[in-house]
C-alpha cells in the first residue's frame, strides 16, 4: 500500500472540514503529491523540509509543475491535526521531525511536529505542526 502521507484529521476545536488556502504558485520544476509537508518561500509552495519555520499545511492535490505556472492548494496546518503512517510505536506530546520524503515522520531533531495522542506500531500516528515551525507564528 502506498504511503498517503499526512492525511487530515480535524482541528483542535473539533472542526472536521479542511480549510485550504487560496491557489499558491508553486516553486519552479517541482511536483509535489497529495500528504506532502508544504511550506511557503518567497511567496511560493515548496516542500516542507525539517527545521523549517515557513511551514504553512499539506499538499490538497498531486500538482506536476515540472513545466512551470501550475499552483497548489494547502490544507491550512495551524491547530490542524493529521495522521501519518509511522512504524514505530508514539506517545502524547512526543516531538518529531518531518521526514526527508516530506510525508511523514522520523526521530526527533528539530522538534517539527508533536503526537496528539499516543499509537501503536499498527496505528497511524496523529500529529500537528509545532508553533515555532509555521509560517504565520513567524512572520514579521
Amino acid at each position: 500500500m502506498p504511503n498517503l502521507g499526512f492525511r487530515f484529521e480535524y482541528y483542535i476545536g473539533g472542526t472536521t472540514t479542511p480549510q485550504l488556502s487560496m491557489d499558491i504558485p508553486m516553486v519552479d520544476a517541482l511536483s509535489m503529491d497529495a500528504g506532502d509537508m508544504a511550506e511557503i518561500t518567497t511567496g511560493e509552495v515548496d516542500y516542507g523540509a525539517t527545521n523549517s519555520t515557513t511551514l504553512y499545511g499539506v499538499c490538497a492535490e498531486t500538482v506536476d509543475n515540472t513545466d512551470d505556472g501550475e499552483y497548489m492548494r494547502l490544507i491550512i496546518a495551524k491547530n490542524a491535526v493529521f495522521s501519518v503512517e509511522d512504524s514505530s510505536a508514539r506517545v502524547t506530546g512526543e516531538a518529531l521531525d518531518i521526514n526527508a520524503t516530506y510525508d511523514g515522520v522520523t526521530t526527533n531533531s528539530n522538534s517539527d511536529v508533536m503526537v496528539v495522542k499516543p499509537s501503536s506500531t499498527s496505528q497511524r500516528t496523529f500529529v500537528m505542526v509545532l508553533p515555532g515551525s509555521l509560517l504565520s507564528a513567524n512572520a514579521t
